[in-house]
Parts: C-alpha cells; structure tokens; sequence
C-alpha cells in the first residue's frame, strides 16, 4: 500500500478561528512535523524545517513541559540568528531577500516572470542533481500558485519583526541537523548553540543545501530515528 494512501487529511481549528491543514499517518506518540515557507506538506518526513524549525524554537521554550525531544532542520536559534544578522557580513547579506519581502508588495517579487524567483529559491539551490523530479516541480507550483498562497507566507517575516524578550533556553533534549551548504542560513548560526541548549546534538550535512530534506533524506531520516529512540 502507498504511504499516501494511508494518511487522513483534516483542517483543525485553532487559535482565534484560524484553521490549520494538517496530515496524519501512524500510531503511537505523536510527532509533529512543521515545514517551512516555500514547502509544502507532502515534501517531507522530518521535523521543524525553516519557519517550522522557527516556530519549533518558540515552542520549545515556552511549553517545555509538553515535549519530550525538539528536532530543528536548518532554522536557526532566533537570538543568534538576531546577532548574526547584525554583526556578520556574510549572513547579513545571505538574508537580504528578507528586507525585500518586507516591502509593500514584496511577495510579487516571487510571483513575477512565471514565478522565477520562487524556482530559483527552491530549485535552483539544491546540492543534489535532480533532486527534486519534474513531478514534485509542478507540485510545488500547484501549492504556490493557490489564493494567497505566497502572501501568507511572507507574512511571517512581516509579523515577526518584533522579538520577544525571552531567555530563549531549550530545556529539552535537541537535535538540530544543518546543511553546509544553506544559501539563505549559514552554518555559522551553529556558533553558541550551547549557550542556550543544554543537551544538543549537532548534525552537519557537509554537503547539503537549505533544503537538506532533499539533498540528503537517508541522512535526515535516520538521524532523526536514533535521535528518538536514543
């Protein structure tokens, strides 16, 4: 039986009547996967990746009492992401598309010329050839080119321009896995770590892009795996 042909598709609704799509498969403990923006749910089997791993973060350390192990995929700890952007050349201008989609109107800039910029993002930037087939492209499309689709999405950065005053310390046991090769994230946000996790683990994909799902998934799977059942 396909995989696909098991999961059950629900919208539930949460938090001030916002409703969230979500796809369930399995028993046992729950995991939650929270992809981030320019995916889609059917491109993975991990946990936390980009906004998802953002959020992963700020759930962490909020609700530490509801989490057993935290898994973060290329997103960064919010406050050293603050501090490189602000104090490191490279990262800083790594994350120059961030000031362009806080323009008004900046999310057109993803959409104009048959939607090059998101093809080029997404892509174009994967270490691994062919990683993603023709058929997951026109997934991708179909997912972007919805109502409103890419306009949520920008809206992340818009609405979290303000930081939190929070101490931002992870209390839980952490895997964080890292491609080394991330365009968008350099694996210099890896640097102080420590400080605010106090059991960590670190996996480096040496070889591998923002989307490391996709470049390395053997790798990413089975880390997670013994992660879990460590």
């Amino acid at each position: 039986m396909e995989i696909f042909d098991q999961i059950e598709e629900k919208y539930v609704e949460g938090y001030n009547g916002v409703k969230l799509h979500t796809i369930i498969i399995g028993t046992g403990e729950p995991i939650m996967l929270l992809h981030g923006f320019l995916d889609f749910w059917e491109s993975k089997s991990l946990v936390g990746h980009d906004w998802g791993g953002a959020i992963s973060w700020a759930f962490g350390y909020k609700y530490p009492e509801l989490l057993k192990k935290l898994v973060i995929i290329n997103a960064p700890h919010p406050k050293i992401f603050r501090k490189k952007i602000e104090k490191n050349a490279k990262q800083r201008r790594s994350s120059g598309y961030i000031f362009q989609l806080l323009k008004p109107g900046g999310e057109q800039s993803l959409l104009k010329n048959d939607m090059m910029g998101l093809k080029a993002a997404v892509f174009g930037t994967t270490r691994k050839k062919n990683a993603f087939t023709e058929e997951d492209k026109q997934k991708y499309i179909e997912s972007w080119s919805q109502p409103d689709s890419i306009l949520c999405g920008v809206n992340y950065y818009r609405a979290n321009r303000t930081i939190e005053q929070s101490s931002g310390i992870i209390d839980v046991p952490t895997l964080v896995i890292h491609g080394m090769k991330d365009n968008f994230v350099r694996s210099i946000v890896l640097e102080g770590l420590p400080e605010f996790v106090k059991n960590l683990q670190i996996v480096k994909a040496e070889k591998s892009s923002h989307w490391v799902m996709h470049d390395e998934p053997e790798l990413v799977a089975s880390s997670i795996k013994d992660f879990i059942n460590d």
